[in-house]
């Protein structure tokens, strides 16, 4: 028996309708589409940054639910990591871009001062290459961008109203472990996870590096291992790749 991978698209994502405001509100909408076409478990579900907290709702309602759950996340925080954009709302497009300069700076400047020197260097790359990346943009792209920053905002919104609950299972968690930051809630779901939480470092700095090689394969073969302890029965292929 293998075992598919599927992906669940945002909504919000077409920029038809609205995305949504509620973190329980899209754990619910998503699983309706997950058990539309499989209608019982056991489940693996995956959440990568913000989605680690989608992922993280989805279970505890697959759980109630009273169905089997393997939960694993990948570099993400806590609700109180997105505190500050609980009343955050889209800009005039005039002053969206000014204001993400500015507010990239600012948090840099925050986090030298705030760091040791010896991670000093560490935050001026990764805030270069993110204003860096804000000047690439594609001309043409701005209806691309504020569909996306619209839905960036809704998302931290929601997070930062999340109210999480104790998990009676047990949790994967991927860190970036070359991120350095000072206020940092990525291993925090070992205090949630009532059935225990394995924390795996990763030397990667973003969180879209734990999604391509070289990281990728390796966190693969942590979640095939954790599939197969959790179900021993179930046979995993010498060739399953990352999905």
């Amino acid at each position: 028996q293998e075992h598919p991978v599927y992906g669940l698209r945002a909504r919000g994502s077409d920029g038809e309708v609205e995305p949504y405001d509620s973190v329980p509100e899209m754990a619910k909408h998503y699983i309706s589409e997950i058990r539309s076409r499989f209608p019982n478990g056991p489940y693996v579900i995956i959440g990568i940054c913000t989605g680690g907290l989608v992922a993280y709702e989805i279970a505890q309602q697959l759980t109630d639910q009273n169905q089997a759950v393997t939960l694993v996340v990948l570099n993400s925080w806590h609700p109180t990591s997105y505190s500050s954009y609980r009343y955050s709302y889209d800009l005039p497009p005039l002053l969206s871009a000014p204001l993400e300069f500015l507010s990239i700076t600012m948090s840099a400047l925050g986090e030298l001062r705030r760091m040791p020197l010896k991670y000093w260097m560490q935050i001026l790359r990764y805030n270069s290459n993110l204003l860096l990346s804000r000047l690439r943009r594609p001309p043409g792209s701005e209806s691309e961008d504020r569909q996306f920053n619209h839905m960036r905002l809704a998302m931290f919104r929601a997070a930062a109203c999340y109210t999480m609950r104790p998990y009676p299972g047990s949790i994967l968690n991927f860190v970036a472990s070359a991120r350095i930051m000072e206020h940092d809630t990525r291993r925090v779901w070992s205090e949630l996870a009532n059935g225990g939480c394995r924390t795996v470092e990763i030397p990667a700095r973003r969180t879209t590096d734990l999604v391509a090689s070289p990281h990728v394969e390796g966190i693969s073969s942590h979640i095939l291992r954790l599939i197969a302890e959790r179900h021993p029965y179930t046979p995993i292929r010498s060739d399953d790749r990352a999905a």
